[in-house]
């Protein structure tokens, strides 16, 4: 059993994340062939199909220096031909990457699909999400989802230097050329890898951590009767002006940068300002001096710059505004643009996570919007939506942090067994 990689600083976890090499974990059927394309298998029968796969088959073969596919045989590659976009762009090439853990039920009902977080990787999560309690040996406190009872998906988001991105993007569509993209539309192309390339026509859940997050409440309003629950740590369903202040910011000090120029950069440049900012809220000013000596600052600093360094500025850029944009009642499918109204159209069992002093996912929309949810008159006594809370000056990243000597966060309250529970049903 894997045991999660311990870090010195909580302001370290979301950047770790991405930088984590992969764990090993049981790999679940995939709809890879040699080649890491999960639309052609070997078999012959349908693109994708989660009951014509083979363990043994790898990604390993891909042949591109630069390919984030090419040395990695856990990750797969979906390719989606021409991605449409909600406004009015078009991904050429259009693919995203996914890892699968676990055994699919032949109709893939048990999968539980794991959306990115800003600027992290599906590489990231592997440490963190899954767990096999049929081998339980360490303590699991702070994992996620059971892989000895569901399929676990993780997938790569739009932008995220693994998918389809500025960073990733097809000739033409590269840098600062590739289209805007929203969170929905992150939502779309990932609706269209189960339905499409694993022919799966209903899971068990989604969840996702911070944009992660985003992206499980706007599945629940997008595609209300394809999943059964909904798992949101830290994410919203629309951003407060506090947020908007927030990722402004950010996108303002990226693009003023002189190394970004305009997005034509070459290399991969450390744009210092853009990190800083989001270093600031990640947590709280109280857990900063708790964990940072004065004396240690510069040091600090210059290991959280040199941790974020990875990722593409044009990833970054895109991401940050799919973000910006991110509003469930702009949802094209609803009749009036409201959140009562995107509120409406849930169905799946929610449960969200929310931190009280959280300086990057502000809670208020959230804890709104689930009162919105188990207000409607169809939801009366059901307890459609339930909450968690957590107080810890650890803020962002409290419901992230795993057993208590492994971090400064050692406060927050460890929310793995609770979204164990949340799946199977013993915990409301």
């Amino acid at each position: 059993m894997r045991k999660l990689i311990q870090t010195p600083s909580v302001y370290f976890i979301l950047a770790t994340f991405f930088t984590l090499a992969v764990a090993g974990a049981a790999a679940c059927s995939s709809s890879s062939d040699d080649s890491g394309n999960g639309n052609t298998p070997d078999s012959g029968t349908p693109d994708g199909n989660i009951n014509n796969t083979d363990a043994s088959k790898d990604s390993s073969t891909v042949d591109s220096g630069s390919d984030p596919f090419a040395n990695d045989p856990n990750l797969i590659r979906a390719d989606l031909g021409t991605c449409q976009l909600e406004g009015g762009g078009v991904i050429q090439d259009c693919h995203l990457g996914y890892r699968m853990f676990g055994t699919p039920a032949p109709d893939g009902s048990n999968i539980v699909l794991w959306p990115t977080y800003f600027t992290g990787n599906t590489a990231g999560l592997v440490p963190l999400v899954p767990f096999d309690s049929s081998g339980k040996t360490a303590d699991l406190t702070g994992y996620y989802v059971d892989i000895s009872q569901y399929c676990l998906v993780l997938v790569d988001s739009l932008g995220d230097g693994v998918s389809s991105g500025p960073s990733t993007g097809a000739p033409g569509q590269q840098g600062p050329n590739f289209p805007m993209f929203t969170i929905r539309d992150m939502v779309n192309t990932q609706y269209h890898l189960v339905k499409d390339i694993l022919k799966v026509d209903h899971i068990h859940a989604v969840a996702g951590i911070s944009m992660g997050g985003m992206q499980a409440i706007q599945w629940s309003v997008s595609y209300p009767d394809f999943m059964d629950k909904i798992v949101a740590i830290v994410g919203d369903p629309q951003l407060t002006s506090q947020d908007k202040l927030l990722w402004t910011s950010d996108l303002r000090a990226l693009e003023n940068d002189p190394l970004f120029n305009d997005g034509n950069y070459t290399g991969k440049p450390v744009f210092k300002a853009a990190i800083d900012i989001l270093n600031l809220v990640l947590t709280t000013p109280q857990n900063q001096v708790n964990t940072v000596k004065t004396e240690d600052f510069d040091t600090w600093l210059a290991n959280t710059e040199v941790a974020f360094s990875g990722f593409d500025g044009n990833d970054w850029r895109g991401q940050l505004k799919a973000m910006l944009a991110h509003d469930v009642s702009a949802t094209p499918t609803l009749n009036v643009k409201s959140l009562d109204a995107a509120a409406a159209a849930v169905q799946a069992k929610s449960k969200y996570f929310v931190s009280t002093q959280d300086h990057v996912v502000n809670p208020i929309p959230t804890r709104n919007f689930a009162a919105s949810i188990n207000a409607l008159p169809a939801n009366a006594g059901k307890a459609m939506v339930t909450m968690e809370e957590s107080n810890s000056d650890c803020g962002h990243v409290a419901a992230q942090t795993v057993p208590a000597s492994d971090d400064a966060c050692g406060d927050a309250p460890k929310d793995g067994p609770i979204v164990e529970g949340f799946l199977e049903g013993s915990i409301p």
